[in-house]
């Protein structure tokens, strides 16, 4: 067997180019069925060891009472951001000011809170991840509703 058959096989069993570099986590607290109550969503970062930047969007309910204000407030020492909430959308960006990659694990960059409007974290989120060398990395984004029977579904975005 020569080395491209090998190389074939392993791409299409997934063992090579397919390991998720990224993934961002949002789990809403589940707790509020009301409009007027609103939902607090955790948003959170899993890296391989790889992760030094990253952008996404989470679409919201046009006429929604969004609060971003905590929406960073725990990015990683060394990590700058912004985050805004435009009609219709939440967009978030932030990337390593020192070209550090973030260590292995999971770790928390803040939350947002949704009122006004019926709003589920099973939205079509669009995630990207870059590493410290500016290539970009796989991710998926990780969504979790309590109460909800597909907690924790994965969904691949690159």
């Amino acid at each position: 067997m020569n080395i491209s058959r090998i190389l074939v096989a392993l791409v299409s069993l997934g063992f090579l180019g397919s390991a998720v570099g990224a993934e961002l986590l949002l789990t809403d607290d589940g707790l509020s069925k009301s409009r007027s109550a609103g939902k607090m969503v955790a948003l959170d970062v899993v890296s391989n060891g790889d992760l030094s930047g990253f952008d996404f969007i989470i679409p919201v309910p046009k006429g929604a009472k969004v609060d971003t204000s905590k929406c960073l407030s725990a990015l990683p020492a060394g990590f700058e951001g912004r985050c805004k909430h435009n009609e219709g959308e939440i967009a978030v960006i932030a990337i390593s000011m020192n070209a550090k990659a973030l260590p292995a694990g999971v770790h928390s960059i803040g939350s947002i809170a949704i009122s006004g409007a019926d709003f589920s974290a099973r939205t079509n989120v669009k995630f990207n991840a870059v590493g410290a060398d500016a290539s970009v990395l796989n991710s998926s984004v990780g969504l979790n509703a309590p109460g909800n029977s597909n907690d924790g579904r994965s969904v691949k975005t690159r």
